[in-house]
């Protein structure tokens, strides 16, 4: 069994908006959290990340490790891996496929997906479960080149996973 004493400390960086990616990395450092996700829900706010300052603040704070990028999945109109348009489909695998590459190119091993966006209707959930699961294997197959994995967030309401 393992003791929950000797469980390390990681927090999103979501929760401190306003901070610099300097400034998380310092306040992290500072404050015993190990273990930080990057994480943007919107498409724009992920790629405006700098990866190369991002990789410079790793070696800068060893004591913070970039444990998982969060991959962004809304708005839903453009990003959906669930969806039953299969041009948004292919977009949104190619999408996530570049996104694993950026995410790679620090070393972070752990890439955080949402299998759907929503709403989802009930009739339509075998389809689109159908679908996500097919995105994702193409997604863990291309995150695999790089020894990295896809973990698929739980969702709650009518989202997937």
């Amino acid at each position: 069994m393992t003791d929950a004493r000797n469980w390390k400390i990681g927090l999103s960086d979501c929760c401190m908006p306003e901070a610099s990616m300097s400034e998380k990395f310092r306040l992290y450092a500072e404050n015993g959290i190990e273990y930080m996700e990057i994480s943007r829900g919107q498409n724009q706010q992920f790629l405006d990340l700098d990866f190369d300052e991002i990789k410079l603040l790793m070696q800068k704070y060893p004591q913070v490790k970039v444990w998982s990028v969060h991959l962004p999945f809304c708005p839903f109109s453009k990003i959906n891996l669930a969806s039953l348009d299969e041009e948004l489909v292919k977009y949104s695998v190619e999408y996530y496929k570049r996104g694993i590459d950026r995410v790679a190119s620090i070393g972070v091993k752990t890439v955080v997906i949402h299998p759907s966006g929503e709403p989802i209707r009930e009739e339509d959930r075998p389809m689109r479960l159908e679908t996500a699961k097919t995105s994702l294997a193409r997604l863990a197959e291309h995150a695999a080149q790089y020894g990295a994995v896809i973990a698929v967030e739980a969702l709650p309401r009518t989202c997937l996973g």
